[in-house]
């Protein structure tokens, strides 16, 4: 039997999706690339391949289901990602001058995301970040409150 310290354990929550994984060492770690990789694979989209169907001797394309997106919302004091569909991008202005069929990541000024996609803003953030810029706020609001 193998010994306690070839045992591992690993807890993944990401967007909604979580998933627990315990044992031997070596599966959890070739676990963890596969899963990372298929998250790569959806997050740049290059998971989605054309899809069509056979009728008689033609073939008709389907209509495209919604893909998702990955927003980056970028700010002074912030960063944050959110996942949207090509159907939110499609609801908007941008989708005059976007084509979200062939958007895998958008990066979008706060403003801009306030004004356009405030809908993915509750609710859908998967990341956040402080900027430098944002931890340094936090600091001197942090100390002037400690007064």
């Amino acid at each position: 039997m193998a010994e306690e310290e070839d045992f591992t354990h690993f807890q993944f929550d990401f967007g909604g999706i979580s998933l627990e994984l315990s044992g031997e060492r070596a599966f959890v770690e070739q676990m963890y690339r596969q899963i990372m990789n298929d998250v790569e694979l959806v997050r740049t989209g290059r998971h989605r391949a054309p899809e069509t169907v056979p009728v008689g001797a033609a073939t008709v394309a389907r209509a495209p289901e919604p893909q998702v997106l990955w927003i980056h919302r970028c700010s002074e004091m912030m960063r944050k990602i959110y996942m949207a569909t090509t159907d939110d991008i499609d609801e908007t202005f941008l989708a005059k001058v976007l084509n979200s069929a062939h958007i895998g990541v958008l990066y979008i000024d706060k403003g801009i995301m306030h004004n356009t996609l405030s809908n993915l803003e509750k609710g859908n953030t998967l990341w956040a970040e402080f900027t430098e810029a944002g931890r340094q706020k936090l600091a001197e609001v942090s100390k002037a409150n400690r007064r």
